[in-house]
């Protein structure tokens, strides 16, 4: 965002110069157009001062006039199109921002969405660990008993804990799946 801002800047500062330029040529050209108009005012006071028909001296300030007057129409419109340029230019590059900004947004709230799914899946997962090692203690805590009260269960502490074994291996096993697709899924 600070680069963007860096280089808008770098630009208005090149449009700057640019329009420096133009001024400075506007300005010289109307330099120019006041000598001519120096020139023609000379003119003029030589009219007055001579017999020249005042048809042709009249015929000669409205040629004067009508130049002056394209010269002028001539600087509006070049700074009309200079101005559009650039307001256009600033628009589209106002556009492509709005549009890196709101794809920003969308992927942050992608990112925070598929962090709260893992939250989730993480929560889950410690709590399905924390149920299996209940199982596996108090299944453990089984074959510890003597020997009456295991005639009381039907399946033998032995065959408990191979299954405690079996489930503990499965759990490991669907865990360590879940972490490697979790771990895919953000990337690492």
């Amino acid at each position: 965002m600070i680069s963007d801002l860096i280089l808008a800047t770098e630009r208005l500062k090149t449009e700057k110069k640019y329009l420096n330029k133009m001024v400075t040529k506007l300005v010289e050209e109307n330099q120019k157009f006041l000598g001519e108009n120096r020139h023609f005012r000379e003119k003029m006071a030589s009219f007055q001062s001579s017999p020249v028909p005042r048809k042709r001296m009249v015929e000669e300030i409205d040629e004067v006039k009508s130049t002056f007057t394209k010269v002028e129409e001539l600087q509006d419109l070049e700074w009309q199109k200079v101005e559009e340029m650039y307001l256009q230019q600033w628009e589209r590059e106002m556009e492509d921002k709005k549009e890196e900004i709101i794809k920003e947004k969308h992927q942050i709230s992608e990112t925070r969405g598929t962090v709260a799914e893992q939250g989730k899946i993480i929560e889950n997962l410690q709590t399905q660990i924390n149920h299996l090692r209940e199982e596996l203690k108090n299944s453990e805590l089984i074959a510890c008993q003597p020997m009456e009260q295991k005639e009381v269960h039907s399946e033998s502490p032995m065959h408990k804990v191979a299954k405690a074994n079996l489930l503990e291996k499965l759990v490991n096993s669907c865990l360590s799946k879940r972490l490697s697709l979790l771990r895919r899924n953000t990337g690492r």
